[in-house]
């Protein structure tokens, strides 16, 4: 059901459908994200992060809290998607 109805119109272009069915998606993406799989979920935050700059502030408001709980997504004890650190050595 996601890759053939839900993914689509997370991927649709502004005005292309009504925000109401992409609303949708992303709240349909936010209730189940437990049950996809890593993969999915990855290929969902560009479509996410474009939603972001919507002019529909529903949206943009549940595209911003879809990404926070994805992130914060744990397997066991473990983030499902950790931070990277970077660590800059001082040259000596």
């Amino acid at each position: 059901f996601f890759s053939e109805h839900v993914f689509q119109d997370l991927q649709a272009a502004p005005g292309s459908i009504h925000p109401i069915l992409q609303v949708d998606a992303i709240r349909f993406l936010y209730t189940f994200r437990n049950q996809l799989v890593k993969p999915q979920l990855l290929s969902v935050l560009p479509s996410l992060a474009n939603h972001l700059t919507s002019d529909n502030y529903v949206c943009y408001t549940y595209a911003a809290i879809s990404i926070e709980r994805i992130l914060f997504i744990r397997q066991g004890t473990q983030l499902m998607y950790c931070r990277a650190i970077h660590c800059w050595e001082d040259p000596i």
